[in-house]
């Protein structure tokens, strides 16, 4: 992993070499996020590996298993069988099922989440983070890193930035230091982001091309809507009803009960009350 984040710095600082205009930069970079969602369990940490695609002005936030599963979808050929086999690896893994798009150059942030076979996507107003870059340096993974802290959602992060890949973007809603953030975490420890991989890639950031598009107060609504009557949420999507204000995924048991399962508790949510 090393080499091929080695590769990957030295060709950005060739692009860099001999330009006046900021020359495009894009990657796609794998965390490993750690959340320790259960105070009373301080041994169960919810770990998933995260995919982040970035360039100069944006970027896309999401679950790496969801990625490597929609690879293979696109990719398969016509044995059905040899698809099959390869999709069922992750089929039933836990993952995060929202995604996040930043367009910096366009001051867009957006949610998106699945829903019975299209994705509706949420709007939400950017949050500057006040970062603080402090006198400590160090590598990680073979990147030269510089150290700054800000208060975010309640939390106070530490963030490890590498500014040799002069981009705004890191993980989950982590951003705005002058270079990619490699490494996250919280003083707590509750919450952490570490990179795993880094290389080039030249894919599109964009938003998905069919959609239902909602507002932030339209989304709670639905979801409080949801709360109060999940067994008549779930008819009415059952029998093809649209629902008001566009939609979302939720998980609910099979009784249509909105109970928490006790082994999903969260009573440390990544995002606490300011």
């Amino acid at each position: 992993m090393k080499y091929l984040i080695t590769i990957f710095l030295l060709i950005i600082i060739v692009s860099l070499n001999g330009q006046n205009t900021k020359p495009p930069i894009s990657g796609k970079a794998i965390y490993t996020f750690k959340h320790l969602r259960d105070t009373s369990l301080p041994n169960s940490i919810y770990t998933e590996k995260m995919l982040l695609m970035f360039n100069n002005f944006s970027y896309k936030y999401s679950s790496y298993i969801s990625y490597v599963d929609d690879s293979i979808s696109k990719s398969r050929t016509s044995n059905i069988l040899d698809y099959s086999k390869n999709s069922t690896q992750t089929k039933y893994t836990r993952r995060t099922i929202e995604e996040l798009f930043y367009f910096f150059d366009k001051k867009e942030y957006y949610f998106v989440h699945p829903w019975i076979g299209e994705k509706v996507v949420i709007e939400n107003k950017i949050d500057k983070i006040d970062w603080k870059i402090l006198d400590s340096t160090k590598e990680l993974n073979g990147l030269n890193c510089a150290l700054a802290e800000a208060k975010f959602k309640g939390r106070i992060y530490k963030a490890w930035f590498c500014p040799e890949i002069p981009v705004n973007a890191g993980p989950w809603k982590l951003n705005g230091l002058p270079g990619l953030i490699i490494e996250a975490y919280d003083l707590s420890n509750s919450i952490q982001f570490s990179l795993e991989s880094l290389e080039k890639n030249e894919q599109l950031i964009e938003l998905p091309k069919a959609f239902k598009k909602v507002t932030k107060k339209e989304f709670d609504q639905l979801i409080n809507s949801i709360k109060q009557n999940p067994s008549g949420f779930i008819n009415a999507a059952l029998n093809g009803s649209n629902t008001q204000n566009g939609s979302t995924a939720m998980q609910l048991n099979k009784s249509g009960s909105n109970t928490q399962n006790k082994k999903n508790q969260i009573n440390n949510p990544i995002e606490l009350n300011e």
